[in-house]
């Protein structure tokens, strides 16, 4: 029921850009309404523009009919419901050929000026840029509404302090979302960060185990509890054996994981709490 629909798919990075994008709509007059999967999640506004996150997940996505797609990146996730990396591609491309304008990166990406944190996230500006650009919005009212943009809730976001140790919630639950993370947070606080990871899902565990386990070895990190979602427990997918593995502490009490960040929090600047699950919950007392 609306001319403009946009609909922004990808592995990583769908709902910033969703919320990037938005926020130029907004600067630029257009009245959009946003649909988003993170906090602030919706914004009504007139029937012109739509523009929502696009889940890959049991290929949810290809019940849209998009006029402009916008792709932030495709990587192996959710193989308990794909085959492998090419049904994840052929996927992408079903969505992709409903629409009448596809927006990918590629070498006219723009990097413009932000506020937040993150290499990443001038990569996710770039596409939004390109959406403003392609419907006629000066490209001064695009770099000020990006400027100006805040984020979005749990995403590298600070919410309070433990000590001297800044607390920040990141809801990474890939190894190449948990790469980003860190490199982000070696950018701000150099080795002086923790980073407490909650495992979302058994079969991702399993899957991208390996990965896991490269990735989070570049860093001080603890494991907490599996969010399970909608799964029952499967050997060799839990927290634990991650923890066994890395050789590091796991915790499946949350007052017990309370009372190690206290005891341990001096000594680093960020204590980053990771994952989709409720792991931002663990420092609500």
């Amino acid at each position: 029921k609306y001319k403009h629909r946009i609909a922004v798919a990808g592995t990583h990075g769908k709902s910033t850009t969703t919320a990037m994008i938005g926020a130029v709509l907004v600067a630029s007059g257009l009245n959009p309404t946003v649909h988003n999967g993170a906090r602030p999640n919706l914004v009504i506004g007139g029937k012109d523009f739509f523009v929502t996150e696009a889940c890959e997940f049991k290929r949810s996505f290809l019940a849209l009919n998009p006029t402009v797609a916008v792709v932030t990146n495709i990587d192996a996730d959710h193989l308990d419901c794909y085959r492998d990396i090419d049904e994840i591609r052929e996927t992408f491309a079903k969505f992709t050929g409903k629409a009448t304008k596809v927006i990918t990166h590629d070498s006219d990406d723009m990097a413009v000026e932000l506020s937040i944190p993150g290499a990443h996230n001038v990569g996710n500006a770039a596409l939004a840029v390109k959406v403003g650009l392609h419907f006629g919005i000066p490209i001064d009212t695009i770099k000020a509404a990006l400027k100006a943009f805040g984020g979005v809730e749990r995403r590298f976001q600070t919410i309070g302090k433990v000590g001297s140790a800044q607390v920040i919630v990141d809801y990474a639950h890939h190894p190449t979302e948990i790469e980003t993370t860190i490199q982000t947070a070696q950018s701000i606080y150099g080795d002086k960060f923790l980073v407490v990871f909650q495992p979302h899902t058994y079969t991702r565990t399993i899957a991208l185990f390996d990965d896991f386990v490269a990735t989070l070895k570049k860093c001080d990190c603890v494991m907490y509890k599996t969010f399970s979602a909608r799964e029952k427990p499967m050997r060799g997918g839990d927290a634990s054996d991650l923890a066994t593995t890395l050789g590091v502490e796991y915790f499946d009490v949350k007052k017990s994981l309370q009372n190690y960040i206290k005891k341990v929090s001096k000594n680093y600047k960020a204590i980053i709490l990771t994952g989709a699950g409720d792991i931002n919950k663990v420092l609500s007392y």
